[in-house]
């Protein structure tokens, strides 16, 4: 940070960032963003963190450099001087009060465009996937852990999970079919394409 500046601007829409995030990588992110704020230069071996925190940076460059814009512009208005010393007294009265003046309107259009690309890991999309099929509790353990390790599994190229590549995918409904399809008598049973659901070509 520039010298004497004592704050920085933290966008409320990060949250949608820090939500996906489990607690404990959050924490980290945070103190990363803290460290970095004050100077310290900070590292991590967290790749997450390290990508997530790119974007984090990159708006706080673009608000550095309007904040010395307007520091350097209040330093050039100092140098001309504050109020007049012997100011002349307004007499309430303008010129030409038979043709008053018209009213001057002005028009001016801002657009700012920024786009920010958040890349979420597989193991990320996986873990908040199984955190989602864990709240039907009303289902056994045994038979929420097989669906999630089969809908979980990677395409071939490893970039994609089963449950993605579906044109829609409701947890609810699908644990539904599964139970009354009786997938969940063992591991091993969920290893095999359920009949009711049309093979996905994997990417």
């Amino acid at each position: 940070m520039a010298t004497n500046k004592k704050s920085v601007l933290l966008y409320c829409d990060l949250i949608h960032t820090v939500e996906k995030l489990d607690n404990e990588t959050a924490g980290e992110l945070f103190k990363h963003y803290l460290r970095y704020i004050n100077d310290q230069d900070p590292a991590t071996d967290n790749v997450l963190v390290d990508v997530l925190f790119e974007s984090i940076k990159q708006n706080l460059k673009r608000d550095l450099v309007k904040w010395e814009i307007r520091a350097e512009r209040s330093k050039e208005n100092g140098k001309l001087g504050g109020r007049p010393k012997n100011p002349k007294e307004p007499s309430g009265l303008i010129d030409n009060l038979d043709e008053p003046r018209k009213p001057v309107t002005v028009k001016d259009t801002v657009t700012v465009t920024d786009t920010v690309k958040v890349i979420v890991t597989k193991e990320v999309r996986e873990s908040t996937f199984r955190e989602q099929v864990a709240q039907h509790t009303t289902y056994e353990a045994l038979m929420l852990d097989n669906f999630a390790d089969y809908w979980t599994e990677s395409n071939p190229k490893g970039k994609k999970l089963k449950f993605e590549l579906q044109k829609t995918f409701d947890i609810a409904r699908r644990l539904k079919k599964w139970s009354s399809n009786n997938f969940s008598t063992s591991k091993e049973s969920t290893m095999e394409l359920p009949t009711s659901y049309p093979k996905n070509s994997w990417e």
